[in-house]
């Protein structure tokens, strides 16, 4: 199990016109078990899920048309991933912690998004 949260703050702001900066809050839950019991740990599979939530303190503005913006306040992702125990998964010259999908919404459903998962999102 891990729990992990965070702050961060991104953006620009222009001399003049619309600042693009804003600053987000999240939290965040992440597990992993094995799938092959029976096999040795150094060749376990290993099976990744994520969920987490993040609250955009100044919410994100985004321009569709001229004369359309829509805002994010907050969204959900969560995802799955398959990975080794004791090795990297490789494919061609890549190498990777682990392979997988994340699906982010928000709840009025402005965002909803698919990202591939390479790694764990709070791996540093």
């Amino acid at each position: 199990w891990a729990l992990m949260g965070g702050v961060g703050y991104a953006g620009y702001t222009p001399n003049e016109g619309r600042a693009d900066d804003f600053i987000h809050v999240n939290l965040a839950a992440e597990f992993s078990f094995p799938l092959s019991w029976q096999i040795s740990p150094d060749a376990q599979t290993l099976f990744h899920w994520y969920v987490g939530y993040t609250d955009l303190i100044d919410e994100i503005k985004f321009d569709f048309q001229p004369d359309q913006v829509e805002s994010i306040g907050n969204y959900w992702q969560v995802g799955f991933a398959i990975g080794l125990r004791k090795q990297q998964i490789k494919a061609w010259r890549f190498s990777f912690d682990r392979l997988g999908l994340t699906y982010s919404y928000s709840r009025q459903g402005e965002h909803r998004g698919i990202g591939i998962q390479f790694r764990s999102l709070y791996d540093f």
